[in-house]
């Protein structure tokens, strides 16, 4: 018997990862999270709803000189690792700041005539990062045009920015 995918908002993915970063170093916050293309989608919605099955997500602490990566699938870490790699504190996200979440994107999303995209990054795909700049919420998808296109949220939902690229 085959079971359901379980598929996550961007939030939920996020206290999953978020749990087990705090194992591994208790000041521990994410730099970058990210859903991802399910190898073989039984059932998931891709996105559509706002929830994915798989979702990669990156911890860090300026004061370490590594990161932790999670994946998160079906409702459980999938895989983690440590990598070597400096972070710098512009770059850590901390849980107050995620004030958004995917089924609002989604919804954003759709609002602006992105669709979902069909062969590569197969329909919506979310992500969460933070620069120099500040914190960005983005919804990738496909334009009017089929291009491959990204809309870029403040913390408070408001849409900030486009990015469009061929695809090549």
């Amino acid at each position: 018997m085959k079971t359901k995918p379980h598929e996550l908002t961007l939030l939920e993915a996020y206290r999953i990862g978020a749990k087990e970063a705090q194992k591994w170093d208790v000041d521990a916050k994410l730099t970058h999270l990210t859903s991802v293309d399910e190898v073989d989608n039984k059932g998931g919605t891709l996105g559509i709803t706002g929830k994915r099955i798989t979702w990669n997500m990156i911890f860090g602490n300026s004061e370490k000189k590594q990161v932790l990566i999670i994946n998160v699938k079906n409702g459980r870490v999938e895989m983690k690792h440590t990598s070597p790699e400096n972070v710098e504190n512009v770059e850590l996200i901390s849980p107050n700041q995620l004030t958004l979440d995917s089924p609002y994107m989604a919804s954003q999303a759709k609002l602006y005539k992105l669709k979902p995209g069909e062969v590569w990054a197969k329909g919506y795909h979310f992500t969460i990062t933070k620069d120099e700049k500040g914190l960005f919420f983005a919804v990738v998808g496909l334009d009017e045009q089929n291009k491959f296109t990204k809309l870029y949220f403040n913390s408070i939902g408001k849409l900030i920015g486009k990015e469009t690229k061929n695809n090549n």
